[in-house]
């Protein structure tokens, strides 16, 4: 990989400022009683920071857009993985709704501001949940824990 004149700090910088813009606009939405675009808005923060995690920890972005696939990839194969993938099969449906906030939005579904304001919150838990998750999964890699590809 040629990172020659790339500058991660300052791009993993930028991705952080754009979730949180973009959570401040799902909270105007909601306020706004835009509920399916103001959930739209707190995926794509949510699809953002999965994607600008695996820029910091493993240099690179995955290929796919599942937000329940980018929980389960950031970490090594052993007990973190699986603590992982619990997370993602105990909160699968709201996954689910958040994967499908896009043609939600554009086809003006109607959500609930109950249903808006508990998504938006699954997605704050969820980034605080995988921040607290970084420095144990560098403490895996460290170990020698191989990444399942």
């Amino acid at each position: 990989m040629n990172t020659e004149g790339v500058n991660f700090q300052a791009n993993l910088n930028d991705l952080r400022n754009k979730v949180k813009e973009l959570l401040l606009l799902a909270n105007k939405m909601l306020d706004e009683e835009m509920f399916a675009t103001a959930v739209h808005n707190a995926s794509l923060a949510l699809h953002i920071f999965l994607k600008s995690l695996h820029l910091e920890i493993y240099g690179i972005v995955p290929v796919t857009s599942r937000l329940r696939n980018l929980v389960i990839t950031l970490a090594p194969s052993g007990d973190l993985e699986n603590t992982l993938k619990r997370y993602v099969e105990e909160n699968r449906e709201l996954f689910e709704k958040l994967e499908n906030s896009y043609k939600m939005s554009l086809l003006s579904e109607e959500l609930s501001k109950e249903e808006a304001q508990e998504l938006i919150e699954f997605v704050n838990k969820t980034i605080q949940f995988l921040t607290e998750m970084k420095n144990r999964i560098y403490k895996e890699l460290s170990g020698g824990i191989k990444r399942k590809i």
